[in-house]
């Protein structure tokens, strides 16, 4: 499906950018924090898994931040995303964030009562201090093995820091990207994403 391209009013008056992958008589959808750098194209992981989600009953939020790399106002940027969500009559939201993002959703998770999960791939510490107040919402954390930028060492700082429910996986032979395992990689977020927009 052709995704829509929506404007995210923001606290500072500007609005960030973003596609929506939109199905019908929904209430859930998958913020994908900083899923869309591309222009007006967006490919790779989160449309993957935001196409394979739509027969789910799942919209896909991806989310072109203000100002890339400047934690708080990225932070802001996603926590808009989520009251935008709600107002389009989304009441349960999961956030995923790859990278620097995965540091944007352990940071925005704890500030909105409609967010229900959050998915963290290949993420920096820096900005993911506050992982503990991600519960009583399941984190799932992601790392590949052969990530060189940023070591599998970084997920398990942030598994240390979080209280249950947390999960940690690694993919072997992944690098940073996690192109290596995306055979692996795209059902596992389905299901887990999927399953906790799903339950009770």
């Amino acid at each position: 499906m052709t995704p829509r391209k929506v404007a995210i009013p923001s606290a500072a008056g500007e609005s960030a950018e973003a596609l929506l992958y939109h199905t019908g008589g929904t209430d859930r959808a998958v913020l994908w924090a900083g899923g869309w750098r591309d222009g007006e194209s967006a490919t790779g992981l989160p449309v993957d898994v935001a196409r394979a989600l739509l027969p789910r009953g799942v919209s896909s939020l991806l989310l072109r931040y203000r100002a890339p790399y400047e934690l708080p106002a990225c932070v802001d940027d996603a926590l808009a995303s989520v009251g935008w969500l709600e107002r389009e009559g989304i009441v349960r939201v999961a956030m995923v964030g790859h990278s620097f993002s995965g540091a944007v959703v352990i940071s925005a998770a704890s500030r909105s009562e409609r967010v229900v999960a959050v998915a963290a791939l290949a993420s920096q510490t820096y900005g993911a201090t506050g992982a503990a107040l991600v519960s009583p919402r399941p984190l799932l954390l992601v790392h590949g093995t052969e990530d060189e930028r940023l070591a599998p060492h970084c997920s398990e700082q942030i598994y240390s820091w979080a209280r249950q429910p947390k999960d940690l996986r690694f993919l072997m032979g992944a690098s940073h990207s996690l192109r290596e395992a995306r055979g692996d990689l795209v059902p596992l977020l389905v299901d887990w994403l999927a399953g906790k927009l799903d339950a009770d």
